[in-house]
């Protein structure tokens, strides 16, 4: 019994120190990978080496996939990309790392996916991805870096997919997405983004997918979307948007598809619709309409009809803000005597939205009711962090069977160290004296 006791102790020792250790295989796709186990509470970054033997035939340049999982180290040490400079593949899911240093993944120069989402960054440095320009994937999501470096991404001209969602972001730099001219999607969803930036977007052409879901978006400024030629997706739902203008999108013949409903939209311009390619737009529990409207026809008259109370909305807003523009300008001029038909004019103006939409406001409650359409906004914001916490479950799901395969090999391994260990304990105390 004290024998298996000292051979325990000493097999989990290692676990209170500051350690690397790989566990090695393959994945399904007979990817030859490293289940990475990093014990580096204090940060540390003077690693020599990585524990752990490797499989028959295989060598640390043979490691294309390194997979994070029960971090308890607040940093990425350098020596893990220094050792396994081929991994095409680094995934660290929920782990605590807190800061990216500039040396992290210098060394990672093949590097195509890269995944830190959920860990517990608030520092990254701005040249911390400039040796990775292969990489085409890249999500921090589910982090709360109060900063972000404006040229973080400026040498990513390969990435195709940049993953920011639910990061607390309210702002950006104007040029943070500079040169990523090969980006298709871009996700920026579950966030406090209220001002859009018109620089964000202007070398995003080759974005196809754009996720804005639930933001503080009041407004989508003239010409935001224009360089977007290739935008085929527009997420929008869950803002706090009151009108759809033309002149935010351009000429997007490829924009097929714009999701906007939870919002607050009453008035849409009518030039929007001839100038997209729009073939589907969900504009559920809004104001002026409580559809979700899919139209593949070449005439676009169907979505028209579906959406005719919100054009003439969009023309009683523009003639309202004419007149009132007017009205002002008439009063700082003293000399005149149209001063006395103007204001009649303006009150005229001012009772027809209010007839119009008294006759035409859908009879469903949602659309008048706002406190109904933040709680299902509410609800549906919900469901979408569910369905993220069942992607992460079903990841640990995975982690934990590799783990599990990793512990039984580890207590066989020690249960046939033990028997031996045993057989030789036994032989040693039943050999006859030689003392005399």
């Amino acid at each position: 019994m004290e024998v298996k006791l000292f051979i325990l102790i000493c097999a989990f020792s290692s676990i209170f120190g500051q350690e690397l250790s790989c566990s090695y295989g393959t994945d399904p796709e007979s990817v030859y990978r490293c289940q990475l186990y990093m014990t580096n509470p204090d940060g540390l970054y003077s690693f020599s080496s990585i524990r752990g033997n490797h499989m028959q035939g295989f060598g640390n340049d043979d490691i294309r996939r390194v997979f994070i999982t029960g971090a308890n180290s607040t940093n990425m040490p350098s020596i893990v990309c220094a050792t396994f400079r081929n991994t095409l593949k680094i995934d660290s899911w929920s782990n605590r790392i807190a800061s990216i240093d500039v040396s992290s993944f210098t060394d990672c120069k093949k590097l195509e996916i890269l995944t830190l989402n959920n860990n517990k960054i608030l520092k990254i440095d701005e040249n911390s991805f400039v040796e990775n320009l292969e990489l085409k994937y890249l999500a921090l999501g589910a982090n709360t870096l109060p900063e972000w470096p404006e040229k973080i991404f400026s040498k990513l001209r390969n990435l195709l997919e940049l993953n920011l969602m639910n990061n607390k972001i309210t702002n950006l730099p104007g040029n943070i997405f500079k040169n990523l001219i090969n980006l298709n999607i871009l996700n920026l969803q579950f966030n406090g983004i209220k001002d859009l930036k018109v620089e964000w977007f202007e070398e995003l052409t080759s974005l196809k997918t754009l996720f804005l879901i639930s933001n503080q978006i009041e407004e989508l400024p003239v010409d935001v979307f224009k360089s977007l030629t290739n935008l085929t997706q527009l997420y929008l739902h869950g803002n706090k948007l009151k009108v759809i203008q033309a002149d935010s999108f351009g000429s997007l013949q490829a924009l097929k598809e714009v999701i906007v409903h939870n919002n607050q939209i009453d008035a849409i311009d009518e030039t929007f619709i001839d100038n997209t390619g729009v073939q589907r737009l969900d504009i559920k529990f809004n104001k002026c309409v409580n559809a979700d409207i899919v139209d593949e026809s070449m005439t676009k008259e169907y979505m028209r009809n579906q959406l005719r109370q919100c054009f003439e909305n969009y023309k009683i807003l523009v003639t309202d803000t004419t007149t009132t523009t007017t009205t002002t300008t008439t009063t700082t001029t003293p000399s005149t005597s149209a001063s006395t038909t103007v204001p009649t004019t303006s009150a005229t103006t001012t009772t027809m939205p209010a007839t119009t939409s008294d006759s035409t406001t859908p009879e469903s409650p949602s659309c008048s009711d706002e406190n109904l359409i933040d709680r299902v906004c509410q609800l549906e914001e919900s469901n979408a962090e569910m369905q993220d916490e069942i992607n992460k479950l079903k990841d640990k799901n995975e982690q934990l069977q590799i783990e599990v395969s990793n512990l039984k090999n580890i207590t066989s391994k020690l249960s046939t160290a033990l028997e031996d260990l045993e057989d030789k304990f036994l032989i040693w105390t039943t050999r006859p004296c030689s003392c005399h």
